[in-house]
């Protein structure tokens, strides 16, 4: 069994290795640089034409910027998540008009600010309840509710479909 066991844990590390070497590798096939050079161009050019356009394209920039920046593995402070949620929304609103959602921040001060947090943790819970929910929704809209407790932050996403209600604590 005990060998079973190595072989198991030996395969598993295996795979882990082959799947950080392609992360890895897609990430150098992708130039951050010409990406963002080509989406200032757009907007350069966009803004003349439609004022909301260009800053649809600006905030995508701030979004691509955010997840491309902040390893998976090192804290942000939450301030820079709610704030890509908040691009998020617009960016959704964009798409469409008639996207129903809502989003409630309650006890946020300053030292709420100053906490950190891994990156694109809340977001994710945002982006399926659009991926799954009903956007036009009046009745059931997607609500986004972030709350700070006393030692812990406290996140709950819901639309029709789906309920998230997440909490994590906050290290002192």
């Amino acid at each position: 069994n005990k060998l079973a066991i190595q072989a198991i844990e030996m395969q598993a590390e295996k795979e882990r290795n082959i799947i950080v070497k392609e992360i890895e590798f897609l990430k150098n096939q992708f130039n951050s640089e010409i990406t963002f050079n080509f989406l200032n161009h757009c907007y350069d050019e966009v803004k003349c034409v439609s004022q909301e356009t260009a800053e649809t394209i600006k905030i995508f920039i701030r979004i691509l910027n955010y997840s491309l920046k902040n390893p998976a593995n090192k804290t942000v402070l939450i301030e820079k998540e709610i704030d890509c949620i908040e691009d998020y929304i617009l960016i959704q609103k964009f798409l469409d008009k008639s996207v129903t959602v809502n989003f409630l921040q309650k006890q946020f001060k300053s030292e709420f600010y100053s906490i950190k947090i891994f990156p694109r943790v809340l977001i994710t819970f945002v982006e399926n309840a659009f991926k799954h929910g009903d956007l036009y929704s009046v009745q059931n809209p997607i609500n986004i509710k972030l709350f700070r407790l006393v030692d812990c932050i406290e996140n709950e996403v819901t639309n029709e479909k789906l309920q998230i209600h997440y909490v994590f604590g906050i290290e002192r």
